[in-house]
């Protein structure tokens, strides 16, 4: 985290040294685009001058273009974790050809934070761990709700089976994220945990940063002894094999999950043990994707990439899960990778067959990654969601105003929820 943002302060003053050399200049006045919420600046864009910002990033792209080169914005596309895409355009001069010259990115005002899927929150802490005590950080109400932040955490399970014993893959869907996960924008596997150091004096792992379920991130802070601190219920840290890299997370459920150093600061989870003892186990290629899950009972499943940002599906002996998106355009026909947006999963067995379907919904024009709704395959909606401008849910239901809650935020520090039963 801490790594992270170092990085994204070295890229804005890169980008903002960028030489301009243009036949004209144009600056578009912020009054000129839609009203923004409070606390968000837009997206920077090359411009004469300061504060030059746009409500999207293809439009700040498009505006970097011309501004730079005096050219068409060709392509775009997202920077694995920050809140970011880089321009591509041609050179003014045919001899110069067409490269990556230009970046946007989202910026907040004073007090607020940069969060997928692009929005500034004053929410300034990791996502906690989900809680069921009101005196936790994570604490949930509804549908999922977390009170202290608003964010709506939605977890479906897809079949790896056609037995009634066959595992289950989990998906989450989390309004906010630091990062987007191998399901695009907002939504991520259960196994795509992390874990992060950042440095501290004369220690190479002085706070460690943990991925852990449904987006959630736990700090952990070495200590003098040797041993790793955190300030929330969530489980403990060691280090089994440290002169391998090797770091052993269990959880509150008492789950452990053993993560390999990648490189630097980074590592990915390489196996994982419940904690009745049954294990899965996970290989990568050389781009660090995904490539196999294998349990204790000898079970594999294959894992498809679509390209280097989501996952096509997952193969097993006997069903194939396919997972579905759309994508942002430039044009007709021009679309941005890493802007995936899960729209359907389809559960199908050995031969093809149609088992299950879900289908999301993302009916709110403010952001397209805002969650609204979900389908089953009979075009039965069961579930529908509301947000404020800053993904932060105003309610939630099941079909027909089921178990509705609602949820207002009269202050940085008050919440008011309201139950099904209107108290």
């Amino acid at each position: 985290m801490r790594a992270e943002k170092i990085y994204m302060q070295a890229l804005i003053r890169i980008a903002k040294r960028l030489a301009i050399c243009v036949v004209s200049l144009i600056a578009v006045g912020q009054n000129a685009f839609a009203q923004l919420p409070e606390g968000t600046l837009g997206w920077w864009y090359l411009a004469p001058g300061s504060g030059n910002y746009a409500p999207d990033p293809v439009t700040a792209c498009q505006l970097t273009a011309r501004n730079h080169m005096g050219t068409d914005l060709l392509e775009m596309r997202r920077h694995p974790t920050l809140v970011w895409y880089d321009c591509k355009y041609p050179h003014f001069l045919n001899v110069g050809g067409v490269n990556w010259y230009g970046s946007t990115y989202l910026e907040c005002a004073s007090g607020y934070v940069v969060r997928w899927p692009g929005v500034c929150t004053k929410i300034t802490e990791p996502p906690s761990p989900l809680a069921c005590s009101a005196t936790q950080p994570g604490y949930v109400q509804g549908d999922p709700v977390v009170v202290a932040t608003g964010d709506q955490v939605r977890t479906e399970s897809d079949p790896l089976g056609v037995s009634q014993d066959s595992p289950q893959i989990a998906r989450i869907y989390r309004s906010t994220t630091v990062r987007p996960g191998s399901l695009g924008v907002g939504w991520s596997f259960d196994f795509d945990r992390t874990l992060e150091t950042s440095s501290g004096p004369g220690d190479d792992a002085f706070q460690v940063y943990v991925q852990g379920d449904h987006g959630s991130f736990v700090v952990f802070t070495h200590r003098s002894d040797g041993a790793y601190d955190q300030t929330i219920n969530s489980g403990t840290l060691t280090r089994p094999n440290a002169l391998g890299g090797e770091f052993a997370h269990r959880n509150a459920s008492g789950r452990i999950d053993y993560f390999n150093k990648i490189t630097g600061s980074r590592y990915r989870l390489v196996s994982s043990f419940s904690k009745e003892g049954v294990g899965q186990f996970f290989t990568y290629d050389a781009n660090n994707h995904l490539q196999t899950i294998t349990d204790s009972f000898g079970r594999t499943w294959q894992v498809v990439w679509n390209n280097d940002y989501v996952i096509d599906s997952i193969i097993g002996p006997d069903v194939t899960v396919q997972y579905q998106y759309d994508l942002s355009a430039i044009s007709p026909g021009t679309l941005i990778p890493g802007t995936e947006r899960l729209t359907s999963v389809l559960v199908k067995d050995a031969m093809g067959t149609l088992l299950t379907t879900r289908v999301y919904h993302y009916e709110d024009p403010r952001n397209r990654y805002f969650l609204t709704g979900v389908s089953d395959e009979n075009a039965n909606r069961y579930a529908t969601i509301a947000y404020d401008d800053y993904a932060k849910t105003l309610s939630s239901e099941h079909a027909g105003g089921a178990d509705r809650h609602s949820f207002s935020y009269p202050s940085d520090t008050s919440r008011t929820v309201t139950d099904p039963l209107g108290t």
